[in-house]
């Protein structure tokens, strides 16, 4: 699915998370506040963008702890460089982890994308690990 009139400008606010069956669905916006339609895929961002950064807002027990990317039409083999760290910024009620896709200058591709959320206890223990269906993002939009 996907709509070609529209043209994302990440980075994206992921502004919500539903887990069934042990996976994660996010819900986005991007940086103007245009929501992404859920299942979109690729997902089209700002031509010759270098970076497509996804944040979430902790929840008491919920937080984006990294993400696995690969550049769609490559070799599948992982390598170190396709697993993401999540950042977290803030404190409290406003601690936000942040996942960010590279490009390369100048490199015009489509990376799919699973982000890692983490289901903890209240006082932060691990319970699992819910990993997002793999929505793609192409950086070659208008």
């Amino acid at each position: 699915m996907s709509d070609a009139t529209t043209i994302y400008v990440p980075p994206f606010t992921v502004t919500n998370v539903s887990v069934q069956g042990g996976v994660a669905y996010p819900s986005y916006t991007d940086a103007n506040g245009v929501p992404v339609p859920p299942g979109l895929s690729p997902i089209p961002v700002t031509k010759g963008c270098t970076a497509a950064g996804f944040t979430f807002t902790r929840q008491p027990t919920l937080r984006l702890v990294g993400g696995a990317v690969k550049t769609i039409g490559n070799d599948p083999t992982m390598e170190a460089y396709n697993f993401l760290d999540a950042t977290t910024t803030g404190s409290g009620s406003t601690t936000a982890d942040t996942v960010t896709v590279p490009w390369s200058a100048g490199v015009e591709s489509t990376r799919g994308l699973v982000l890692l959320f983490a289901e903890t206890t209240t006082s932060g223990s691990m319970v699992a690990f819910l990993p997002t269906t793999d929505p793609t993002i192409k950086n070659n939009g208008v």
